[in-house]
């Protein structure tokens, strides 16, 4: 949606869909009593919804979204038992990009991704790309108490492929090199707004 001559805000919904069909006799619980596995149902059905609104410019982007705003239960529960049992918690997200313009041929393109769940604490990552020719892309990303990665990537017209090396900060690192990651991207043309053909004299 047009908002002024230089900036457009645009809004997403998504509905979810979870299935699952439990064979509860497969289950073996650490402690006894568990409410949360006695009251499981076999087979449930839990939908959900996902929204999201995004501001931008051909330099700045800025968006807030949020997902399972339902926070229906997961997998269901028997009729008396506790509504709250394995509810899926609510996720927030911002997020803010904006391009420099270093010169002709280079932009360097920070960005930063807030993410918080209810009842677990803020998460940050912070993102730099150098985009070169508008075609060649490198860059790094720190997460927060968690992970620094390595991407490089390539734009050829509507298709864009990256690479990604992911390498954990937390005690994972004994047991781990880290994490690869190869992401293709294909962009759908758009039809150009046929001109009017009205004069006027």
């Amino acid at each position: 949606m047009q908002v002024s001559d230089n900036s457009k805000i645009s809004f997403s919904l998504a509905g979810m869909m979870f299935f699952h069909d439990m064979n509860r006799s497969k289950l073996r619980a650490e402690e006894s009593g568990d409410d949360a596995i006695t009251n499981l149902q076999v087979k449930a059905v839990s939908p959900d919804i996902n929204f999201g609104v995004m501001y931008y410019t051909n330099k700045l982007k800025v968006g807030i979204s949020s997902s399972q705003l339902l926070q229906n239960n997961l997998y269901g529960v028997r009729g008396g038992a506790n509504e709250s049992l394995n509810t899926l918690s609510r996720h927030y997200f911002f997020f803010a990009e904006y391009k420099f313009n270093i010169n002709e041929k280079v932009v360097i393109i920070p960005s930063t991704l807030v993410k918080y769940t209810q009842g677990a604490p803020f998460q940050f990552d912070f993102n730099t790309r150098a985009v070169f020719n508008q075609r060649f892309w490198l860059g790094a990303s720190y997460r927060y108490n968690n992970a620094v990665v390595a991407l490089a990537g390539i734009n050829n017209k509507n298709l864009s492929l990256g690479y990604a090396y992911d390498y954990t900060l937390t005690d994972l690192k004994d047991f781990s090199t880290g994490g690869h990651e190869v992401f293709l991207s294909l962009k759908l043309p758009t039809k150009p707004k046929a001109q009017s053909q009205v004069k006027f004299n």
